[in-house]
């Protein structure tokens, strides 16, 4: 799912699935390390008692970085510098292959990732990453997308790696 053409230089997270807490800053991620150069995302993170900060929303398309990490940010410009203690989360990204298949199946599939009860985020209306705590939660919404998957109008894959469920990621570019 990396270099989709439909996104600006910008990524931001408008709804984070935690919401915003008042302290919360923007964390900057260049995303050419990703493939996606002169491209980047704003991530929100939030002040840790540790002193750091903690990812407060789940990526879109940075990798390595997951909702809950205790990071590390470089001054000036908060930027994502590494992360210093992982969450041991996971996030489920999908995407749909087409605008067509968007068009017609967004609210579909909305109504099912809802359905799952897991936190998740939406970039655009083609492009959703959901957070995965274990395997029974990824299991969980993958079960609930057959169809989706049987016809191929999306692609997904979990990052930094699936649990595994016998299913592979799908879709090129994956």
């Amino acid at each position: 799912m990396r270099g989709s053409n439909a996104m600006s230089n910008w990524a931001d997270h408008l709804s984070p699935c935690c919401g915003h807490s008042p302290d919360s800053i923007v964390m900057t991620v260049d995303l050419a390390p990703f493939q996606l150069p002169d491209r980047y995302e704003r991530l929100i993170v939030a002040p840790s008692p540790q002193g750091d900060y903690v990812v407060a929303c789940l990526p879109f398309f940075t990798y390595g970085i997951q909702f809950g990490d205790l990071i590390k940010l470089q001054q000036p410009g908060n930027m994502f510098e590494r992360v210093l203690e992982s969450s041991g989360l996971r996030t489920l990204r999908i995407a749909f292959n087409s605008d067509r298949d968007a068009g017609d199946k967004h609210e579909q599939l909305h109504g099912k990732i809802i359905q799952s009860g897991l936190p998740h985020e939406w970039y655009g209306s083609t492009y959703v990453s959901v957070l995965i705590r274990h395997a029974r939660d990824q299991e969980h919404l993958l079960s609930r997308m057959d169809d989706f998957l049987e016809n191929g109008s999306v692609c997904w894959e979990v990052d930094p790696e699936s649990f595994d469920s016998g299913l592979d990621a799908g879709g090129a570019g994956m």
